[in-house]
């Protein structure tokens, strides 16, 4: 190997990034003997795959496909002189910033959403790169007006024929962070005839899984 590259990325306080943070860090590499590169650079790319195969009793299955580009920026910070050889320690910091509206990183069978930091080193002959993935959680917004409420009626096994009972929620944030508690308040009634009288209430908590 011709050179040797680490990509140091300053970690946030929970090891992710959200939409909109600034992404900093510095790439330390080392260029074992003199060596002529004709560019060195540094690109930031977020982008999207997605693929799975259409099935039909009558045909054989159909695959399809899409790619999409979430964030896109290079930055070429050497370009080589007539006859330059590069040879030794060096450092380059660098900083990106995430755009608001991406979605999460995301990976299963069928899609792959992430984040990386790319340093490519070019020669005439040889392209040697290195890369880091960056896990990005996206805020969600909504447009939906807050509180909303909620409501339901539940038949419970009984003997006698007045046997349903009410339960009203609100939620209070429609759209949460990640790893965020949700506090939903629900009151459970009886119902008598068209009236629903109050009989107790209680706070249930719900964890956001990662």
């Amino acid at each position: 190997m011709d050179v040797v590259c680490q990509i140091l990325i300053t970690r946030t306080e929970d090891g992710v990034f959200k939409s909109g943070d600034l992404v900093t860090g510095t790439i330390k590499y080392f260029i074992e003997e003199p060596t002529k590169y004709e560019t060195i650079s540094i690109n930031f790319h977020g982008k999207g795959n997605c693929w799975w195969t259409k099935t039909d009793s009558s045909a054989p299955g159909r695959n399809f496909g899409n790619t999409e580009d979430y964030v896109n920026q290079t930055i070429c910070f050497y370009t080589g002189k007539s006859g330059e050889e590069l040879s030794g320690a060096y450092e380059y910091p660098f900083q990106f910033l995430l755009p608001v509206n991406i979605p999460s990183s995301y990976k299963d069978g069928n899609c792959v959403i992430d984040y990386k930091i790319i340093v490519t080193f070019v020669k005439t002959t040889k392209r040697e790169q290195f890369e880091a993935e960056i896990p990005v959680h996206a805020y969600v917004t909504s447009s939906i007006q807050e509180p909303i409420s909620f409501g339901l009626q539940k038949k419970l096994f009984s003997m006698f024929a007045n046997n349903k009972i009410g339960l009203k929620g609100e939620l209070e944030n429609v759209a949460v962070t990640p790893d965020a508690t949700v506090e939903v308040p629900v009151v459970i009634g009886k119902i008598i005839g068209e009236v629903t009288a109050p009989v107790a209430m209680k706070n249930q908590h719900y964890d956001e899984e990662k």
